[in-house]
């Protein structure tokens, strides 16, 4: 079992608590410093392409040797990644083809239609998340297939989402991404054939990014939100959180 971040561990308790099928797990990874949901941004923001992501007024004072080489780092775990995973269709394509599909990849992905104001405040927690549906069976197969050190058990445990949370944001260099229970709307039913829960129930959603977050400037990247989909083998939509506390 790769390693698990214990970085906002209280979102993840308080999907898994109410499944009947919740467990206690432990974590080995150290607790990674991220901004909370509810923290103001008092910086403007601007996409600044040669560090790949947006940047504020903070990260501009960070010129540090250390930072600069962490960011190049990441560009590069990017980068690799797109030629591990597209390499053998982009072999023969011209280099200027090439150089732009993997600047589009390592931009901010477009995730709209995005959600209105009054989608924020039918929710019961006024946020909305951009992520993938997961039924409890869904992070059951998922855990089963990718876990060697799962437990023999029929239940979808805490284990289970622990373990897939981690495993996903390892994909994404270390970037997290979260479940929670978000309500299942008329939408979502028609598109997602699979989709056990009825309208109106509470569904888990894999979550890359909240409302809030993206009006901070804080968006998943193309790669990101295609290597999860691929890796989930499904598609991203915009969900009203199901939870009064986020």
């Amino acid at each position: 079992m790769p390693k698990v971040s214990t970085a906002r561990p209280s979102k993840i308790s308080a999907v898994a608590s109410s499944s009947s099928t919740a467990s206690t797990s432990s974590s080995s990874r150290k607790p990674e410093s991220r901004r909370p949901l509810s923290h103001p941004r008092r910086h403007a923001l601007r996409f600044d392409l040669l560090k790949n992501k947006y940047v504020d007024s903070d990260d501009e004072e960070d010129s540090s040797p250390a930072a600069i080489k962490e960011r190049e780092q990441e560009r590069l775990d990017a980068i690799n990644d797109i030629d591990f995973l597209y390499g053998p269709q982009l072999k023969d394509l011209p280099e200027d083809t090439v150089r732009d599909f993997k600047e589009f990849m390592l931009a901010p992905a477009d995730l709209s239609p995005l959600p209105t104001d009054e989608d924020i405040r039918a929710s019961p927690g006024k946020t909305c998340f951009y992520g993938f549906y997961m039924s409890e069976a869904d992070i059951r197969k998922f855990a089963i297939k990718h876990d060697k050190n799962r437990r023999q058990t029929t239940c979808t445990s805490f284990e289970d989402m622990v373990f897939i949370t981690s495993f996903l944001s390892d994909l994404m260099n270390h970037k997290m991404v979260w479940l929670f229970q978000v309500i299942v709307g008329e939408d979502h039913k028609r598109r997602i054939r699979t989709m056990v829960e009825e309208v109106g129930e509470k569904a888990f959603c894999l979550a890359l990014c909240s409302n809030w977050e993206h009006r901070r400037g804080f968006k998943p990247t193309n790669r990101e939100v295609r290597i999860v989909g691929r890796a989930l083998k499904k598609m991203p939509h915009w969900w009203r959180g199901a939870e009064e506390d986020y």
